[in-house]
């Protein structure tokens, strides 16, 4: 079944930041706000009382309101109302509202206006003099303008220009004239003051955003250098990675969502590009982090489909949005609603992976799921109750909590070392113990002696005798050379069976059958053929009659499966013991560790042994790419 590769992965996630970072550069950061640099004043007041407002309408009832009959029958259609905001205004399509006020007189250097508008541009003039005009880019998105004025515009009247852009949305829909005239203009509530106040009346709203953006900063940039210095296999720390860049986006996002960003800035057309393309682009980390507890196959086919998924989302949106088919606005709602939907469905499956499949290393990141879907349902429940003032605390710090379960967890398993001896002469007693098992003097000796035989008697056998103790005793020295080095399941294997060929030469009542359908897959050198040798010395030569061995392997939905199989006098599991270098339960621990195995063993005495091994087939994947970065920087260093 179809599942991508880590570098294909990768190559996805540079290609996606790599087109946003370009597009933003292309379309998005030239659109800048057109307010002042100076930031200085103090006091955030209304000032949306008494504006007089003047456009042209076809609404009757305001016709009559403040036209005389005969007006009307003329073709009079301009009105001049006094409002109070926010107010909605029956503005002619295409039309434009100019609404005029006094400026306050204070005493500071420059005042701030703000007001915030949806697709509509703004013009703001004192006299003959443009104070501020927005971008042609705003009239498809919510705006927020903030408008500088200099002390000697105090005290004078100030014009604001609205037009709403909608026009012309709605000749190219086909509406009718009726309701193109019908349709109001809404404007929403403006406020003056200095920028301190305005910086902390956002921060007021929903500065929670910022503050847990900057943690996530400090946090992930932290876990990110830990990455780097951790001596740990690459794919048993990638977890770490991929947190530390769903950190990031999520800073990131955060930030954007903060108005404080806004306020900074005074982005506006940007800051929507922005958020619509991170939005796509944290979906996809976080998928990418949900695949580090992924090992059973279909699982990991629904996890990569969810990535295309959101490749193919992305490419979609980026073009109807350049054609103006839909808005940065749509597609971040659209995204949200995405994000919201990707993190219960995996949130399921990773339940699944933890309870049906036995998976207990997946239970914290299912519990950050669970701590995330909590957050998200308290946070939509506080909306609906109060819409106008809804907290905005409980998502972020959802997140926050999600996240430093997860960093604590990846540094915890990618820190994790295994107990060592505790002095030299122990350590060097083990290694001498481990070289003498494994190159197996005893089996060497017999098989050099039945070598002798052979040749002395003429045997057309001694040649393929020979091959098969070349390729054991090869193979022997290399797992004491390079005792990590990961190998092809096909090399492992033309070691055990030149080690079945041996035995066999030795004792012609042994048999032995090899059955492996599968043979593309990775693991530790020396790691399958001990427990050929376990079945064999402790197994079958417990029988008087001989017995059978069967080496096994094939294709499982959770991975790529191994079975040592052998008719022997069994034992009791209760006598396993971790003392020999290559006894069973080392053997299963060293594959557990490195390949993120999960070992059956299943054994009655007077019956025979069954050993089964599952390679998970993501980690499996993950195995010699590892361990090729790590020989790479060895040879490097040396």
């Amino acid at each position: 079944m179809f599942h991508l590769q880590e570098r294909q992965l990768n190559m996805i996630l540079g290609m996606l930041f790599g087109a946003s970072v370009l597009l933003f550069c292309i379309m998005a950061l030239p659109k800048r706000g057109a307010y002042s640099e100076q930031r200085q004043l103090e006091g955030m007041r209304d000032y949306s009382e008494a504006w007089i407002c003047d456009y042209v309408t076809n609404d009757q009832d305001k016709l009559k309101e403040y036209l005389d009959e005969e007006d009307i029958k003329a073709g009079g259609n301009s009105i001049r109302e006094i409002v109070t905001l926010p107010a909605s205004l029956p503005v002619k399509a295409g039309e434009t509202l100019v609404m005029t006020n006094k400026l306050p007189a204070i005493e500071d250097d420059v005042i701030y206006m703000t007001l915030e508008t949806k697709g509509q541009s703004v013009e703001v003039y004192v006299g003959k003099e443009c104070l501020y005009k927005s971008s042609d880019r705003d009239l498809n998105i919510s705006a927020y303008h903030m408008i500088s004025i200099p002390s000697q515009y105090h005290n004078t009247n100030v014009t604001i220009r609205l037009y709403d852009g909608s026009a012309g949305d709605q000749e190219r829909s086909g509406q009718s004239a009726e309701k193109k005239r019908t349709k109001p203009m809404k404007v929403e509530l403006i406020r003056y003051g200095s920028y301190n106040e305005l910086v902390a009346s956002e921060f007021s709203k929903n500065g929670i955003y910022a503050v847990v953006a900057v943690f996530l900063f400090l946090f992930s940039i932290t876990v990110l250098a830990l990455w780097f210095w951790i001596p740990c296999k690459t794919y048993q720390k990638r977890l770490l990675f991929n947190a530390s860049l769903m950190g990031l986006g999520m800073g990131v996002l955060f930030t954007l969502e903060s108005r404080l960003f806004q306020v900074v800035t005074g982005w506006n057309y940007s800051l929507h590009f922005a958020r619509a393309v991170m939005i796509l682009l944290v979906g996809v980390l976080y998928l990418l982090l949900v695949r580090c507890f992924v090992y059973k196959k279909k699982v990991l086919f629904l996890v990569d489909m969810g990535i295309l998924f959101y490749g193919v989302c992305y490419v979609s949106f980026m073009v109807l949005q350049g054609f103006s088919l839909i808005s940065f606005e749509t597609v971040y709602r659209i995204g949200e609603v995405l994000f919201g939907l990707v993190i219960l469905v995996y949130t399921v499956v990773l339940m699944v992976a933890v309870y049906d499949y036995g998976r207990k290393e997946g239970r914290p990141v299912l519990f950050g799921n669970s701590v995330l879907l909590l957050s998200m349902l308290i946070q939509f429940i506080s909306w609906i109750v109060n819409k106008e003032n809804a907290s905005n605390m409980y998502l972020p710090l959802g997140f926050l909590l999600y996240f430093i379960l997860i960093w604590v967890y990846g540094l915890k398993k990618a820190m994790y070392v295994e107990p060592v001896g505790d002095t030299k002469e122990e350590d060097e007693e083990k290694l001498r113990a481990e070289i003498v098992e494994r190159i197996n003097p005893n089996l060497m000796f017999a098989s050099f002696h039945t070598l002798q035989k052979m040749i002395k008697s003429g045997s057309a056998n001694s040649v393929k005798m020979i091959y098969y103790i070349s390729v054991y005793f090869r193979d022997n020295l290399r797992a004491l050379d390079k005792a990590d080095e990961v190998v092809a399941f096909e090399e492992e294997l033309e070691h055990i069976i030149a080690y079945l060929q041996l035995q066999k030469t030795r004792n012609h009542l042994l048999g032995f059958t090899v059955e492996c359908k599968e043979k593309d897959f990775k693991l530790p050198r020396h790691s399958i053929e001990p427990m050929v040798e376990n079945a064999v010395k402790y197994g079958i030569s417990g029988k008087e009659n001989g017995g059978n061995v069967v080496v096994r392997s094939y294709r499982r939905e959770d991975g790529y499966a191994i079975q040592v199989i052998d008719d022997g006098i069994g034992f009791d599991k209760k006598q396993l013991n971790r003392k020999s270098p290559t006894s069973l339960l080392r053997l299963l621990d060293l594959l557990k560790d490195s390949c993120k195995a999960q070992a059956e063993i299943i054994s009655k005495e007077g019956k025979g042994t069954v050993i089964t091994i599952v390679l998970p087939m993501l980690d499996n994947d993950l195995l010699e790419e590892s361990y090729n970065v790590e020989e790479t920087a060895e040879d490097e260093s040396r």
